[in-house]
């Protein structure tokens, strides 16, 4: 037990590390900038608290009238905010039979260009409502001050958001797949209800919001499955209007939060920004200039000023690292929302102030120079999580007590390079990956030693329940595409290996395919369910072996988690039919079987949403599953395959195994066996025709996605600025590594040049990096042989004549694996790019003169995947749909994968489809059973 808690104690102090450092902190100009409440909070006159000092019992009219005040205000003040009223009704045991109205009023800002189910959001929480007895009851400590403070941090950041995301908006970065971080404060009603309070009676409008939140759902391809999820942390506001607050930290699972606050609330006092305590003395600053010498060495040192009652720290327990953690002991309008799995920040004093729930809790005993600090500190705190470094400028002149020399204040901002630790939910389950380290080694950057919850980092195969290693012992290493550095190992798997995995699936068949539909929908859900929970640490894992940006990370994350949804929707529709026979007598239906066993083998591009998408209708149309990781990128995968474990798949329905230099010997034990009755493939046209003459022995069904070399056409009836911004998307998504990615971008001579120049100048304007970096909007490709191949398409079009606008170059000052998005013109269709699929992020502009001239071009070639144009003209539109050959068209747009969508190709970019109602047939077979004499009349006729 000893043992089990210094490991525990371990992990947490880790843990405690990295979260501390996952944020940029604010620099001293910032805090010094935040504005302070001034005359606001004066108790006569104050127009934010004034207002509130009155009696607010619900359903009076004081309560209506502090309702209008809130309203009134983000309406004049803060129009770009969100105004949202969640109405309820309940019978209290203090009113009888009376229904007493409780009335929540949300205020939210989200990025202007995010939709529902798309942002987190920071959730700061009050209640606004008062005790009916004593008579008179004020609460001015109790829930007015909390509520004006969060109208002041409101209108603090308000110019700071629309300042960061109008340059987001002006760098091309507003986008879906970008930043996706609100803030929202609720002020709740019916906190002060109760008249014994119980678990039926208490914080009857937080109950009422939360229950509400969780069963409104979102879109299926939303980040965020219901409303409640969005809530990245509830920082609620409690009794913070008396002198001298001693709060402690109650939960262990947001201490990290607790310990950021703290971080400011010390710095905000060194800088003497708090107006309810003297100046802290600053630390002298330290000389790199000149060495001390042994005299100066020897000199007593100057005792730092013994801090005064009036410099009590708020926040008391920043130094705890365990013990007694008090989270349980007080009911607040939290509970509803941390039995829902919520994140909680409980600002509230203990012992609580003297004057709770008394008459004297009025603005006279308000202290206000805490009231002040307290809305400085949260300001800060929301600022900080908003990331608005930068863009908080002064509006007014600084605190009475603010210093204008420049401090010595101990902090430092967060290396860009780190990966962005912060959580969107359940952090409590927070454990890190653990490395042995020499006595004096210092822990790795965080973009080594990444935060995931449950242990979602798993270095083994999983098969039959169980995480295996391979029969050999031999493993293989996987490297960061952006840095070289090692992330970790996984097993090198061999056909010995394969023949236990796909022994074990055929195993677990007979018992499976037994399974309702509905069964099967309800284990598919919760899979996806445990996806969306998780959807930040699979994302962290996709950037950390694959490099693509985070936010594209987490598009892929949602996208991947979707196919779950959508084939659990499906798994209980995969009906038959019933057929008019010729024969009298006999009657004719077909039944819809699973395949049986089925091997998947996946590529390294979309290592999340590659597997969803094939095991998804596997296992919905009842079969079992052996599914080969890619080896440049096993971990996402691997993390799927711990969700689909805890999602309760039963043993050996889903087994991955992993290889890198034995690929080529899992794919053929997969399509030799006999037992594996279906392969699903997503690679190279090479490849996946390799795997077809190796499964040609036992006559497998097989689907193939395979190579592509998508024609992306604009013509000159086509929206200028919609076609550029479409091409953008479908051309340098992932860099360029994906299958439908457009690979030859023609442009009708009319505008040609005029598009050439608006595409490039948008090509200027990405950021290559690291994918954890602040604003990179691209990044490395996988490995040096595709860097290879992009360079010699560059260089083939640069010496036939082509012309570099963009780019053209590899980025060695970041790493062996960037290159530089690109744009060439004067494309002709002897240059490599003409017939071969780059892979890569770069453009090639074709001009061309007819429709009939370009559809040539666009058909002339071997593969026949994905086709994309622009044009207002309908009549065209269903012409070139048609005469394309390809296995899907998007028309003015230059994305078309979506989960209800049927994806797959002609020619040699393969056979079958993936998604939509189709994709489950792909892992069935259709029996047919003919009845014969059941055409006799019916007897005692």
């Amino acid at each position: 037990m000893a043992h089990t808690s210094s490991l525990l104690r371990i992990l947490f102090d880790l843990l405690f590390v990295v979260l501390a450092a996952a944020y940029s902190n604010l620099s001293e100009n910032s805090l010094r900038a935040l504005p302070g409440p001034g005359d606001d909070f004066n108790i006569k006159t104050g127009k934010l608290l004034s207002p509130i000092l009155q009696p607010r019992v619900p359903g009076t009219s004081g309560s209506i009238l502090v309702q209008n005040h809130f309203i009134d205000f983000f309406k004049t003040t803060l129009p770009a905010w969100n105004i949202e009223l969640q109405n309820s009704t309940s019978k209290t045991p203090a009113t009888g039979d009376r229904d007493v109205p409780f009335v929540n009023l949300i205020f939210s800002r989200d990025p202007p260009w995010s939709s529902p189910g798309f942002s987190s959001r920071l959730t700061l929480v009050a209640h606004y409502d008062s005790l009916s007895v004593p008579e008179g009851f004020l609460g001015a400590i109790d829930s007015a001050a909390p509520c004006a403070m969060l109208m002041h941090v409101a209108r603090s950041i308000d110019a700071a958001l629309t300042a960061k995301w109008e340059k987001m908006h002006t760098d091309g970065l507003d986008s879906e797949f970008e930043d996706q971080q609100g803030v929202q404060i609720f002020f709740l009603d019916g906190e002060e209800a109760f008249k014994s309070w119980t678990d039926t009676d208490s914080v009857y409008g937080a109950r009422s919001l939360a229950a509400e939140m969780e069963s409104t759902a979102f879109a299926v391809q939303s980040t965020f499955h219901n409303a409640l999820s969005t809530i990245s942390l509830f920082v609620l506001l409690d009794l913070l209007g008396a002198k001298h607050p001693t709060v402690p930290s109650f939960f262990m699972t947001t201490h990290w939060a607790y310990q950021k606050m703290a971080k400011l609330e010390k710095r905000l006092r060194w800088l003497s920004l708090f107006e309810s305590a003297a100046k802290v003395a600053s630390p002298k600053k330290a000389s790199s200039k000149k060495k001390s010498s042994p005299k100066a060495a020897n000199k007593k040192k100057t005792p730092k000023r013994a801090l005064k009652r009036d410099d009590a720290v708020f926040l008391t327990e920043a130094d705890k690292t365990g013990g007694r953690w008090l989270g349980g002991m007080i009911g607040d309008d939290h509970v509803p929302f941390m039995e829902r799995g919520v994140e909680v920040l409980h600002l509230i004093p203990t012992p609580f102030p003297n004057v709770w729930h008394k008459i004297e809790d009025d603005g006279e005993h308000l202290d206000l120079p805490t009231v002040a600090d307290w809305s400085r500190l949260v300001t800060a705190f929301t600022a900080e999580w908003m990331e608005l470094e930068g863009f908080i400028t002064s509006t007014q002149s600084p605190s009475k007590h603010a210093q204008v020399e420049k401090s010595h204040e101990p902090h430092s901002t967060r290396d860009k390079s780190e990966l962005p630790a912060r959580s969107t939910r359940n952090l409590s389950r927070i454990l890190l990956r653990t490395y042995a380290m020499a006595p004096n080694q210092n822990i790795p950057p965080v973009c080594s030693i990444t935060a995931l919850r449950d242990s979602l980092f798993k270095e083994d195969c999983y098969v039959n329940g169980e995480w295996i290693k391979a029969k050999s012992g031999k493993t293989f290493e996987v490297k960061d595409p952006g840095s070289g550095k090692l992330i970790g190992t996984c097993p090198e798997c061999s056909k010995e290996d394969t023949d236990e995995a796909i022994k074990v699936a055929a195993a677990a068949f007979p018992s499976f395919r037994k399974t309702t539909g509905r069964e099967r929908a309800r284990m598919l859900r919760k899979w996806y369910q445990l996806m969306v929970d998780n959807a930040d640490d699979i994302a962290k894992l996709i950037t950390w072996e694959n490099g693509k940006p985070f936010a594209d990370a987490k598009g892929e994350a949602a996208y991947a988690a979707s196919f779950f949804e959508w084939f659990s929707e499906e798994a209980p529709r995969t009906d038959g039919d019933t057929i008019p026979a010729t024969v009298p007598g006999n009657r004719v239906f077909t039944i819809k079987e699973p395949v049986g066993v089925c091997g998947l083998i996946t590529p390294w591009n979309f290592p999340a949403a590659m597997i969803s998408r094939k095991i998804g209708p596997a296992l919905a149309a009842g079969c079992t599953v052996v599914a080969k990781s890619p080896g440049e990128t096993p971990f996402t995968s691997l993390a799927l395959a711990e969700l689909a474990h805890r999602a309760g798949i039963p043993k050996g329905v889903v087994n991955f195994i992993t290889a890198l230099e034995n690929t080529a010997e899992v794919g053929s034990a997969i399509t030799a066996s006999p037992t594996v009755r279906k392969v699903s493939f997503t690679g190279s046209t090479g490849v996946g025709k390799l795997l077809m003459k190796q499964s040609a022995d036992t006559l497998k069904k097989l689907s193939f996605e395979l190579g592509g070399n998508a024609p992306f056409i604009v013509f000159e009836d086509a929206d200028l600025d919609v076609a550029v911004n479409g091409a953008i998307a479908c051309k340098f998504r992932s860099s360029g590594q994906t299958c439908v990615c457009a690979n030859r971008i023609y442009v009708q001579k009319g505008i040609y040049d005029k598009f050439a120049a608006a595409f490039a100048e948008k090509v200027k304007g990405f950021k290559v990096g690291g994918g954890y970096d602040e604003g990179v909007t691209h990044g490395p490709l996988i490995h040096d042989r595709a860097i290879s191949k992009v360079d010699a398409h560059v260089r083939d079009a640069e010496k036939k004549g082509g012309k570099i606008m963009v780019g053209g170059q590899k980025m060695p000052d970041l790493g062996s694996n960037f290159f530089q998005p690109t744009v060439i013109t004067g494309m002709t269709m002897d240059m490599q790019l003409a017939s071969e699929e780059t892979f890569g992020p770069v453009a090639g502009l074709f001009p061309f003169e007819t429709e009939a001239e370009v559809v040539e071009m666009a058909n002339k070639v071997e593969v026949g995947l994905a086709g994309y144009f622009y044009s207002s003209n309908l009549q065209r539109a269903y012409r070139v749909a048609e005469a394309l050959e390809v296995g899907m068209v998007g028309i003015n747009t230059g994305l078309v994968s979506d989960p209800a969508a049927p994806f797959g190709g002609v020619k040699d970019s393969g056979f079958g489809r993936e998604g939509s109602k189709y994709g489950v047939s792909e892992y069935q077979i259709t029996k047919m059973v003919t009845m014969g004499g059941m055409g006799q009349p019916l007897q005692g006729s």
